[in-house]
């Protein structure tokens, strides 16, 4: 993912490039030689080549090199101009993160939307983060990048899991857990529906439950549940029928009771 700089000679820089503070990390020499570059330019020539989106063209600046002038505005107080450098980095990576979350297993569009938004929330802080620990994106900026998005993938797939894996609805003391709390956009039901579909998933075993709220709420495969359960298609068709018949037990009996 990384642009290889285009700048053979080093220019005579009008201020010294900033130091790393940790002593065992340090610039690729196309990133110093960029940043060299950019500390003689004027100001529309230093913007022109921050605004270049073109990866392939001679003035494309790297990441890294972004990220260093965005902390140095930042520390002289200059902060329309690091916030615009903040908005081109997160302009850059958008595409690879809607590419990387849409390719994961995040079936949910919520927690697909969510995590991206997290990334960017996340990316912000990093990079107005002045402290040793987020210097790194001076480094490798798309490292920095993989890792973050890795771990919250890994964060909203747990999510997920705990979604589809629910407790029972009912300890025998009195206590629910709101099942219907956890599926996609439950503010579309409404307080009676989600009474009514508590009271008809308590008749459920565990398995139906998990296989019922995977196979009609959320839209996966009789396939992927088997191989989320860890079990045949076949049990899964069993599980599924099972819910289906206690279900329809459950709609008649309400159905009569309400005639009644």
């Amino acid at each position: 993912m990384e642009a290889v700089s285009s700048y053979t000679t080093a220019a005579t820089a009008s201020e010294e490039v900033r130091p790393l503070q940790n002593s065992d990390q340090y610039r690729e020499p196309a990133v110093e030689l960029q940043i060299r570059h950019l500390l003689t330019c004027s100001r529309s020539e230093f913007w022109q080549a921050v605004r270049q989106i073109e990866r392939s063209a001679p003035d494309y600046v790297q990441e890294e090199t972004l990220v260093y002038f965005l902390r140095e505005k930042h520390r002289s107080g200059a902060k329309h101009d690091a916030a615009e450098i903040a908005e081109r980095l997160v302009r850059r990576i958008n595409g690879h993160l809607h590419r990387q979350v849409s390719a994961s297993r995040l079936r949910s569009p919520q927690h697909r939307t969510d995590c991206i938004q997290d990334m960017v929330s996340t990316l912000w802080l990093d990079l107005f983060d002045l402290s040793p620990r987020s210097q790194f994106w001076e480094v490798r900026f798309w490292t920095c990048l993989q890792r973050r998005l890795s771990n919250a993938l890994k964060k909203y797939q747990t999510t997920a899991r705990n979604e589809f894996t629910p407790d029972p609805l009912a300890d025998g003391e009195g206590n629910e857990t709101p099942l219907a709390d956890t599926w996609a956009a439950p503010q579309k039901l409404s307080p009676q529906e989600r009474i009514e579909i508590r009271e008809a998933l308590a008749l459920l075993s565990e398995r139906e439950r998990k296989a019922f709220v995977l196979f009609y709420y959320e839209d996966w495969t009789q396939a992927e549940i088997a191989s989320h359960l860890h079990v045949t298609d076949r049990t899964i068709r069993n599980l599924l029928g099972h819910a289906e018949k206690a279900l329809a037990h459950w709609r008649e009996g309400r159905i009569t009771t309400m005639g009644g």
